[in-house]
């Protein structure tokens, strides 16, 4: 894909979060926050293995388009972009309805200590990854799918 497109990309994925941060937010008031957090990372799983995935495959057969490509990358950036909007929005009231209001710095200090493990680790294992798979992309989304798949059993154990 070209640089302008990659660029274009940021700002796609910028708008579905945005509408993402907010959304959520209001079905968490009618569904429980748990159950809307569970909602939302279901979908970053899926649109990671069902649109992310697929486009990086098929980028190595010339049989498709790169339209093929640009569409599901497209599709891909707005769900992706919604659904991960709450895991921003919505992890602080998550982390307050666990505890009583005197923890809430702990508890929240504590959430993000383990999220700086995987933020700080998180661009060499992809650099890892995308080395080991000779340049291509998949093993990355591969990657990402399975945190998500392990975040959503995760928040599965609280919620409903």
């Amino acid at each position: 894909m070209t640089p302008t497109f990659a660029y274009q990309l940021i700002a796609i994925f910028n708008a579905g979060s945005s509408f993402g941060r907010w959304a959520p937010g209001w079905l968490a008031d009618r569904l429980g926050r748990f159950n809307t957090m569970v909602l939302t990372v279901a979908m970053c799983a899926a649109s990671t293995l069902v649109l992310w995935l697929p486009a990086t495959v098929i980028t190595v057969r010339p049989v498709f388009s790169s339209t093929t490509v640009v569409g599901l990358t497209i599709a891909y950036a707005i769900l992706f972009g919604f659904a991960s909007g709450s895991n921003i929005s919505l992890t602080p009231v998550c982390v307050g309805q666990m505890c009583e209001t005197e923890e809430y710095g702990r508890y929240y200090a504590t959430c993000y200590t383990i999220v700086s493990f995987g933020t700080l680790t998180g661009i060499p294992i992809a650099g890892a990854l995308i080395a080991a798979c000779g340049g291509g992309y998949w093993g990355v989304v591969v990657f990402t799918g399975l945190c998500y798949v392990v975040a959503l059993a995760a928040f599965s154990t609280d919620a409903l």
